[in-house]
């Protein structure tokens, strides 16, 4: 998210970004998703929900241990603290990050097809990619 500089009410805006830095809003969208919090408390209270709702389940799984395979059993890991610490400590010490725009990659792929064919030059291949994804990201 971002507030641009034609943006006509910026207060509002960052009134709406910072809705979703939220230390519960943040837990909520984050819970049981593929997705991180950004906001750290929110984190460590989802890490010790984690934490509680995967030893509940083992337990559950341990009652019930004549219906599963011993092999599945063992190889259940229990959620710990030190889990949650070292994830901590791993995300606290990325320092860079990596991203790309699927629409813009699917043009580069496009059209940089024509070249590794032997059909269209390379400054031909680089001009039309400029132009596409500058539409692409005009469009937005």
């Amino acid at each position: 998210m971002a507030i641009t500089t034609s943006c006509a009410d910026p207060d509002i805006a960052w009134q709406f970004i910072r809705t979703f830095l939220n230390e519960d809003i943040q837990k909520d969208l984050s819970f049981n998703t593929d997705t991180l919090p950004i906001n750290k408390n929110a984190f460590k209270r989802n890490c010790q929900e984690e934490i509680e709702v995967n030893k509940e389940y083992i337990e559950d799984l341990k009652k019930d241990a004549s219906k599963i395979s011993p092999d599945v059993l063992a190889d259940m890991i229990e959620l710990t603290q030190q889990h949650a610490d070292s994830m901590d400590a791993l995300i606290s010490s990325v320092s860079a990050s990596q991203s790309w725009d699927n629409d813009v990659m699917n043009i580069i792929l496009e059209e940089a097809a024509g070249f590794f064919a032997g059909q269209r030059s390379v400054d031909d291949v680089c001009k039309n990619i400029q132009n596409r994804a500058s539409i692409v990201v005009q469009e937005r």
